[in-house]
């Protein structure tokens, strides 16, 4: 085994021992996030307050960083928060964008 294959060995083996965040957990951050309002993102998503608590929860403890903070009953985004939001929101744009351009190209070829 060269060096080099060596350093991408141990680089994989690091990135297979993060945490991976599932992309449903994003969507929950995302629209948690649009909204300021556990209550609102739930009603959007249909499920309860207390299950997107624990998403927002979990990302919190994979990331190692408050996203959400309260100015008494305001709920704000942190300025890691800010930042983060910014970058998930973008990505579920793409990957809601692509999306909607396969399933175009699949309707066109098929008529």
């Amino acid at each position: 085994m060269t060096p080099r294959l060596r350093v991408q060995s141990v680089a994989s083996r690091h990135l297979k021992s993060k945490r991976q965040l599932p992309l449903n957990a994003l969507r929950v951050f995302d629209v948690a996030a649009r909204h300021l309002n556990f209550k609102d993102a739930a009603a959007e998503l249909g499920v309860t307050n207390s299950a997107v608590s624990i998403q927002i929860k979990n990302i919190e403890e994979a990331l190692g960083a408050k996203l959400f903070g309260r100015h008494g009953h305001q709920m704000t985004l942190t300025p890691e928060g800010k930042r983060y939001f910014a970058s998930i929101h973008a990505g579920l744009r793409i990957i809601a964008d692509a999306t909607s351009e396969f399933s175009k190209a699949v309707a066109d070829h098929s008529n």
